[in-house]
């Protein structure tokens, strides 16, 4: 199990398991995209899993059951992959970004410009990546690899903005040995990234602490 995972590393992932089927002499190997998941990544990369999942669907695999989330990925989803006469050249999503029948990039930034929510975006990408979460005033405390991963949710809702610095103070006074993961959740600005690269990445390391970046269409990106 790696610590991150990529597409290409999902797709490998799929292609052993549809040879090791193939070997077995199967007809066909069911994989879920929760089980998957779980095998491969420590962080949640399911959006990359169900991006793999999708390019190795060929013309002759099915859809077992269908991720019913606005975006199209979900642990519930699954694909038969038939192991015979499957065509290597053969990609049935092309798309590198979201699956068929979603909306691109544009007209989600179009919708969400001015209504991107913090917490809804947060909730949303841990719902979708199939992780557990209760939510406690201005915070998150959802279930990580091995233990309680704490997300403090850093939009300015009343009273005087705050800065970055605060936040991240904020986030440290809830330092317990009972968390195993601290997170800022934060709409994406210029100025939050150089704050953060000022923070030692040794410190970072020991803390286990990562910054949530919104982004203007409400996906996030963990760095």
């Amino acid at each position: 199990m790696k610590e991150s995972v990529k597409i290409e590393d999902y797709v490998k992932k799929i292609s052993q398991m549809i040879e090791e089927a193939k070997a077995e002499g199967k007809e066909y190997v069911d994989i879920n995209a929760g089980e998957l998941h779980k095998m491969m990544s420590k962080k949640p990369t399911l959006p990359s899993c169900c991006m793999a999942m999708r390019k190795m669907k060929q013309s002759n695999d099915q859809v077992i059951s269908e991720a019913n989330t606005k975006s199209g990925y979900g642990v519930v989803l699954t694909i038969r992959y038939f192991v015979a006469e499957r065509d290597e050249a053969e990609v049935m999503e092309k798309r590198r970004g979201r699956p068929k029948g979603s909306k691109n990039s544009v007209e989600k930034i179009k919708e969400k410009k001015k209504t991107v929510n913090v917490e809804k975006s947060v909730e949303e990408y841990l719902s979708e990546s199939g992780i557990a979460y209760e939510k406690k005033d201005n915070m998150i405390l959802a279930d990580g690899a091995y233990g309680k991963w704490l997300i403090l949710l850093g939009e300015h809702k009343r009273g005087p903005k705050a800065s970055f610095s605060s936040k991240v103070m904020k986030l440290l006074s809830y330092y317990d040995d009972s968390i195993e993961k601290y997170s800022l959740a934060l709409k994406t600005d210029v100025n939050m990234d150089s704050s953060w690269k000022e923070i030692s990445d040794i410190a970072k390391k020991r803390l286990n602490m990562t910054l949530l970046k919104i982004t203007p269409a409400g996906n996030i990106k963990e760095i």
